[in-house]
């Protein structure tokens, strides 16, 4: 890691209860794959920097969080193996395929009191899961705006979370 960019191939490997931030203003040359087991790695620092993540899959596991302080949408591909998506600084978009293989979260809270918006316009993937939106209030929502998700799992929308999906024609259970 050369001032939060990661190079060639290989893989990298989140642990650890403390942040991780990859903020490169310029594409990498990161080919590997990368895997969040626990604490959070946050893309960008409320700027324009969406490059972090590089070319290969992130996969984020129980007890790991994916979180965008980017305001360019992270087009990289993503798995969520019990995982959490979520927006730091403003709202932010995630557009690259997003594969859901266990029960995961997108969290619409930032913190405990600030809450923030999630959009989706990648494809959405997956069968047997669940997707849990949950936030705490503060009027945010989850934007699924995808024509292609095959997501077959259920969505579910708890206290303080809203779900706007335009195009989104699985179960959800509010």
């Amino acid at each position: 890691n050369d001032g939060n960019q990661l190079r060639g191939p290989g893989s990298a490997i989140k642990v650890g209860n403390g942040d991780w931030v990859l903020d490169n203003n310029y594409a990498n040359s990161f080919t590997g794959n990368i895997a969040i087991n626990a604490g959070t790695v946050r893309v960008g620092n409320n700027n324009g920097n969406n490059y972090g993540l590089g070319d290969g899959i992130t996969t984020v596991n129980t007890g790991g969080t994916l979180r965008s302080d980017t305001s360019n949408p992270i087009t990289s591909r993503i798995v969520l193996n019990g995982g959490t998506l979520s927006s730091r600084n403003n709202d932010r978009t995630f557009a690259g395929t997003i594969t859901v293989t266990a029960p995961s979260v997108v969290s619409l809270a930032q913190d405990a009191t600030t809450a923030r918006g999630v959009t989706i316009t990648g494809n959405i993937t997956g069968a047997a899961a669940n997707l849990d939106v949950t936030g705490i209030g503060g009027g945010k929502s989850l934007i699924i705006n995808s024509s292609t998700s095959d997501f077959s799992g259920t969505t579910r929308v708890f206290s303080g979370a809203t779900l706007f999906a335009s195009r989104f024609t699985r179960w959800i259970s509010v």
